[in-house]
């Protein structure tokens, strides 16, 4: 629930954006910061309730307001949304960092869900970045499936951070999910194993979404298997 959550914090985003465009026409959605600190469940009668924070403004103009969704006075995602008059240039990674791929099929009735599920009208020609940016982690959970799957294990992780940028507009057409190793560590009080992975969506060979994901798992995952076994175009 926790990208379905983020998913809503992109639209309350959007809608910010809207009004500083009023005054700044060239104004872009350039980035989003989700940092999940505490899981939410289908099923519970009460959803967290959203909180504007405040807003920062940068030297370089870049505007960046923070909602948070909480409930009890506990927080359960963080968003620190990111907009700038320009876009960023698309993070560069090597192909010894490769670890994973998925091509991806996005169809005009999985974007006209995706609005209709945020109490949105549907539009099943342009996608809202936050719609490129949820078809991320099932990628990532395919990735660790895999692997388990290559080595018998069970091993169960969560997403606890994505800090995406948006370099163009996501269309209703092929794509490919590319997954490169950043960091990992263990985190010894918790026993826990920290990674951290760099993802690209891209179209026709353009990036268009990416994202540096902070996960955490129950047990070692042997991350570059899959690549030595496979190699890099798998």
């Amino acid at each position: 629930m926790g990208v379905h959550l983020a998913a809503i914090g992109g639209k309350l985003s959007r809608g910010l954006l809207e009004i500083i465009r009023q005054n700044n026409p060239e104004m872009k959605f350039v980035g989003q910061r989700v940092i999940f600190k505490n899981p939410v469940y289908p099923g519970r009668k009460r959803w967290p309730k959203w909180e504007f924070e405040g807003i920062k403004i940068s030297r370089e103009g870049i505007i960046t307001p923070t909602i948070t969704a909480k409930r009890d006075g506990e927080i359960n995602v963080e968003i620190q949304s990111r907009f700038s008059n320009e876009i960023p240039t698309p993070r560069s990674h090597n192909n010894d960092q490769f670890l994973y791929a998925q091509d991806v099929e996005i169809k005009p009735k999985e974007i006209r869900s995706f609005y209709e599920q945020l109490k949105e009208n549907p539009n099943d020609r342009k996608m809202a970045f936050s719609h490129g940016v949820s078809l991320i982690p099932s990628t990532l959970l395919s990735f660790l499936g895999e692997v388990n799957q290559l080595h018998g294990k069970q091993t169960v992780g969560m997403n606890r951070e994505m800090n995406s940028e948006f370099y163009g507009e996501v269309a209703p057409e092929n794509s490919r999910i590319e997954i490169y190793e950043k960091s990992s560590r263990i985190k010894p009080d918790r026993g826990l194993f920290v990674y951290t992975f760099d993802s690209v969506l891209s179209q026709q060979g353009t990036p268009k979404v990416s994202s540096r994901i902070k996960c955490v798992t129950t047990g070692d995952v042997p991350i570059r298997s899959l690549r030595e076994k496979f190699g890099y175009a798998y």
